[in-house]
């Protein structure tokens, strides 16, 4: 739909990433994460649009992580909920990583990096992912929530309006690892959502049907 609205034919552009148009069924329809990578870089270029993985994020939401969202958001704490989607993270793709590190004592950076050697800096992906997860920030902290801290493993872009819009003014690049930081004493605040039952059936449907085999 993004590529549309810009003009674009998304066909050329899977057809370049060695994207099929139409996936399997879950639980089988989880793209190669280096070619969704790659398909996003291009896209970008073909198209002149420098902030196209961040503005795709507006069409996606969490439910893109698939079971790894649903087990989070079906987890009782904010702790436990980010600590869910990185643990269950390679439901969506083996080719990155999400992780709740500590940050001082009173700060943790929800955290996400590519392990793909060579693609570990990508703009878009980055953007992409760090979009989503600040949706689920604002999902089980608070809406409008602002991190302190938002920082990106790629170089600082020449215009980041659109990047201070989506995530505030505080943001850092050229980083180690991608990260948005929260105040620790948010971990244990009760998710909305929370449903115990809910969250055993989306882990047993996991650990019987998704691999943690590489797709990458």
């Amino acid at each position: 739909r993004l590529v549309d609205e810009i003009g674009g034919d998304a066909g050329p552009l899977l057809h370049a990433a060695g994207i099929e148009p139409v996936l399997p069924e879950p639980p089988d329809n989880r793209l190669p994460y280096a070619a969704m990578i790659h398909l996003l870089e291009d896209a970008a270029f073909r198209l002149h649009c420098p902030d196209f993985g961040l503005r795709l994020a507006a069409y996606q939401d969490i439910r893109i992580l698939g079971p790894a969202a649903m087990i989070g958001l079906y987890s009782d704490t904010v702790g436990e909920c980010l600590k869910a989607v990185g643990t269950y993270f390679y439901a969506h793709a083996t080719g990155g990583v999400v992780e709740l590190a500590d940050a001082g004592a009173a700060t943790c950076d929800v955290t996400f990096e590519v392990l793909i050697p060579g693609l570990h800096a990508k703009r878009q992906i980055n953007e992409l992912s760090t979009s989503i997860g600040q949706e689920l920030l604002e999902m089980i902290i608070a809406k409008g929530f602002r991190s302190k801290r938002v920082q990106f493993t790629h170089r600082r872009p020449s215009d980041v309006i659109s990047l201070t819009k989506r995530f505030g003014p505080h943001l850092e690049f050229d980083a180690p690892v991608n990260a948005i930081a929260i105040p620790r004493d948010v971990l244990s605040r009760p998710v909305a959502t929370s449903n115990a039952v809910f969250r055993q059936v989306a882990v047993q449907y996991v650990h019987k049907h998704v691999s943690t085999a590489t797709h990458d």
